[in-house]
């Protein structure tokens, strides 16, 4: 067992032993007092002891009382120290509240009178109610049980087993099988106890521990919450920094590239168009970035409003028709007229593209079908594909930022990993949702759910309502 631990039992043991003692200390002295008044003669049966015979003894009584505050008070205040021993002041303890028994047991020898048997019964059943009192206060502890309990037993059979009348011959057999019986019990109490103590402790300890990772936990949590604040902040601010060189860098190459300014060598105009393309490249994923950040730093704000649905949808479509015909994916939408969406335009047709992007990028033969619908609560755009599909073990990572369903993929297509995640907090921002249903070599379908206002009435009701 852990030194620490069985300081920490021992300690535990020591307080429960010293909490009855001032009881015990203040009380002796007045049972003692009481126990010299009646002998002193009120009750002739009782016993008559002279005062200079019964005094001294009360006085000793007293020092031992005074001692043991004594030394339980200095113990209260050295348990506070680094240096405390429980251990040591354990039989210290022991010492003294041995010594109190053993003067409480001696009161058969002061008011003992032979031949007064009424005198004999009522000294042993005094010593028996003393030891026994003693028994209950000690038991927490077998061996300090032991001690103390058996000095004070020791005394009283000392005295029953000179005595030569027939009396005190049975107490000298009763007296040994009573301590034993009391040995047993009290053993078994101990046990008990410590057991007891011992799991308070193992509990007071795991629960410190617990406490410590709690605030360890926290304390890294809300660290990380912080440098993610500072990074999304940071990116968020960085917006206008980023985005204008790579304007100008885009606009220069592109006067190269259609030889605004004038004729310039073909081989300039390739590596103008490779600069504007990979600028483009270069602007959609910093948008990307910077999109997720604002969102995360809380200073993405929406302008909401109605709009159609099929011409957005069909921008949108549009934008990706040459990339799907250059790899011969077959693109379509579905989306009836009448379709109206309650959302930041914007905000829909970035979902759109990435949904769609992702489709075109991850099919290598079949086809893209994007259909926008709507029904009582919102607006619904699904974007089905025949691609490579997304295994089970990976679909729950798919909405992590930065993270895509394979590698292979992410090498041989290239991009972020960031956008189902904007696709996912562009649609939440909403106080919609986005879901998302695959099998791997068969395809894939994603589904975004833009849900209307509360208090927000279609242009088409009120109309009806008015009508």
């Amino acid at each position: 067992m852990p030194a620490d631990f069985e300081h920490r039992v021992v300690a535990r043991q020591l307080e429960l032993l010293s909490e009855p003692l001032r009881g015990v200390a203040v009380g002796s002295p007045i049972w003692a007092a009481v126990v010299c008044w009646i002998s002193s003669g009120p009750f002739p049966a009782l016993g008559v002891v002279p005062l200079y015979v019964s005094l001294p003894w009360l006085a000793a009584v007293a020092a031992g009382c005074v001692s043991l505050l004594m030394v339980d008070n200095a113990y209260r205040k050295a348990r506070a120290t680094p240096e405390f021993d429980p251990t040591l002041w354990l039989w210290r303890h022991t010492i003294v509240a041995s010594a109190l028994s053993a003067l409480w047991s001696s009161l058969i020898w002061v008011f003992w009178e032979d031949g007064n048997a009424t005198n004999q019964l009522s000294l042993m059943i005094l010593v028996l109610c003393g030891i026994t009192n003693g028994i209950i206060s000690r038991m927490h502890r077998f061996e300090t049980f032991l001690i103390g309990s058996g000095v004070g037993v020791l005394v009283l059979w000392a005295k029953v087993a000179t005595e030569t009348s027939d009396v005190p011959q049975i107490y000298v057999v009763l007296v040994p099988i009573w301590f034993a019986a009391m040995t047993l019990h009290v053993r078994s109490a101990s046990a008990l106890a410590r057991r007891n103590i011992a799991t308070q402790i193992d509990n007071e300890l795991l629960n410190a521990a617990l406490a410590k990772a709690r605030d360890e936990a926290e304390a890294q949590r809300l660290n990380a919450e912080q440098a993610n604040q500072m990074k999304s902040s940071f990116l968020a601010n960085m917006s206008h920094e980023l985005r204008t060189p790579l304007n100008a860098i885009l606009g220069f190459s592109e006067v190269i590239a259609t030889s605004a300014l004038g004729n310039t060598p073909e081989r300039y105009r390739d590596y103008a168009e490779d600069i504007h393309g990979s600028g483009k490249h270069l602007l959609s994923l910093i948008n990307d970035i910077l999109d997720i950040a604002k969102i995360e730093a809380g200073k993405m704000n929406l302008d909401t409003e109605w709009f159609e649905g099929a011409p957005a949808l069909s921008d949108v479509v549009l934008m990706l028709k040459e990339l799907a015909g250059d790899k011969r994916i077959e693109l379509t939408h579905a989306c009836s007229v009448d379709v109206r969406v309650f959302a930041d335009q914007r905000a829909f047709k970035q979902i759109a593209l990435n949904l769609l992007s992702n489709a075109v990028k991850f099919t290598s033969v079949g086809q893209v079908k994007a259909t926008l619908i709507e029904d009582a609560d919102g607006a619904v755009l699904t974007v089905e594909d025949t691609g490579c599909g997304i295994s089970r073990e990976s679909i729950a990572r798919v909405f992590q930022a930065f993270e895509q369903a394979d590698n292979r993929y992410a090498q041989a297509k290239g991009g972020t990993g960031l956008g189902l995640t904007l696709v996912r907090a562009l649609s939440e921002l909403h106080g919609g949702s986005c879901s998302i249903e695959s099998e791997e070599g068969k395809g894939t379908r994603v589904t975004v759910r833009l849900p209307y206002a509360a208090v927000v009435v279609r242009p088409s009701d009120a109309a009806s309502r008015a009508a």
